[in-house]
């Protein structure tokens, strides 16, 4: 499973041409699942992992990332695949998606200083970026690739006040 979070902060000043203007921080987050198959899991254990020649425990990954029993890491910061790397490419993706935000989604106005919108970029950054994961995975596809569960996790501030995910 690929977990793939976006959190998008804004400072917005109440009043410009005061000296002791407010601001105003806003944030959203959003996170998404990306489910992989046997396969793909395999090619990211060979490449990542070196195993103790005396057991079969794991002992690091190339980016000397500590790794557990399991098989895995918490977090992978590169993922060579034969389109490039995974992560950077999702993370540009995610990031162009969130200027975008109101080009891709009907309907969904631009931000103004008064009420940013960060939720909807947030949402569509993890959204662009899990489909990007998707596209550069599908050279190693041998079974599914699960796009799930993308959610708001977080929103700071905004007309509607705050939300956190419990």
């Amino acid at each position: 499973m690929i977990d793939i979070t976006s959190k998008i902060v804004k400072q917005f000043n109440g009043n410009n041409h005061k000296q002791n203007s407010m601001i105003t921080i806003r944030s959203a987050k959003a996170e998404v699942f990306i489910c992989i198959d046997d396969y793909i899991k395999q090619f990211i254990h060979n490449q990542y992992m070196i195993t103790d020649t005396n057991s079969d425990k794991i002992i690091h990954d190339n980016n000397e990332n500590n790794i557990d029993d399991n098989n895995h890491t918490d977090e992978l910061y590169e993922l060579l695949t034969p389109k490039g790397d995974v992560f950077t490419v999702a993370r540009l993706a995610g990031i162009q998606a969130a200027k975008q935000t109101s080009n891709i989604i009907p309907l969904c106005h631009q931000q103004s200083v008064s009420l940013p919108v960060l939720e909807m970029e947030a949402l569509t950054a993890v959204s662009v970026a899990a489909l990007t994961v998707y596209d550069m995975l599908k050279p190693l596809q041998k079974g599914p690739i699960i796009i799930e569960k993308i959610e708001l996790l977080e929103k700071l501030g905004g007309s509607k006040g705050s939300y956190l995910k419990l």
